[in-house]
């Protein structure tokens, strides 16, 4: 039995469910490079961000 994960409706599905991207076979490196700095970049973001929100709390509770 054959499967084919390429189509719009399962791309969609993956969305749905909580997914964050999605890389459909075969591969193209230029992709998957591309990806992953993506991904890399959106987890520093957010480790500045958190680190944005705790000095804020911070200062807010000194303040108090």
């Amino acid at each position: 039995m054959i499967i084919n994960y390429n189509n719009k409706e399962d791309v969609l599905k993956a969305y749905e469910v909580g997914a964050n991207d999605y890389l459909t076979k075969p591969v193209m490196i230029d992709e998957l490079k591309l990806k992953i700095e993506k991904a890399i970049d959106s987890v520093k973001e957010t480790e500045q961000l958190d680190d944005q929100l705790t000095a804020t709390r911070s200062m807010a509770f000194e303040a108090m």
